[in-house]
C-alpha cells in the first residue's frame, strides 16, 4: 500500500474542479445541472463515513474520496506528486488490530485535523 504526498496547490486545484459523485437536491438546482457539472469537471468527490480502528463509523465525521480523470490525472502525475511512501506496515498494524480487537499503538490518523478550506470551496464540495 502506498501513501502519495501531493502539493497543497494540487489538492486545492482538484477540490475547485470537482463535482459530487451523486445528485443531491440540497446542493444542485436540478438533476440536469448536476449531470452537466459532472461532465464538465475532471474530479469526482464522494463523502463516506470515517471509521475508527475497529472499522466502525465515527459519528459526525466524514472522509473524502477523490477520483481523478482527464486533465486532473495529467496534473497529478506530472506536477502534484512530491513523495511516495510504503505504508503497508501501518496498514498491517491497523488490520491486525481490527481482526483481534486489540487497540493498536498510535496510528497516523490520531494526528489528523480538518483541512482548512475557504468558504467558496467548502460550499462547492458540500462540507457545510
Amino acid at each position: 500500500m502506498l501513501g502519495i504526498e501531493i502539493t497543497r496547490d494540487g489538492f486545492e486545484w482538484a477540490l475547485r474542479h470537482a463535482a459530487l459523485s451523486s445528485y443531491r437536491p440540497v446542493f444542485h438546482a436540478s438533476h440536469e445541472d448536476w449531470k452537466r457539472e459532472v461532465k464538465a469537471m475532471p474530479v469526482r468527490i464522494q463523502w463516506d463515513p470515517e471509521r475508527d480502528w475497529r472499522l466502525q463509523p465515527i459519528a459526525g465525521t466524514r472522509a473524502i474520496q477523490i477520483g481523478l480523470s482527464g486533465k486532473a490525472i495529467e496534473h497529478y502525475v506530472n506536477e502534484w506528486i512530491v513523495g511516495i511512501e510504503n505504508v503497508t506496515p501501518i496498514a498491517r498494524i491497523a488490520a491486525a488490530a481490527a481482526a483481534t480487537g486489540n487497540a493498536p499503538p498510535a496510528l497516523p490518523s490520531a494526528s489528523e485535523r480538518p483541512y482548512p478550506l475557504d468558504s467558496v470551496t467548502a460550499a462547492a464540495i458540500c462540507t457545510h
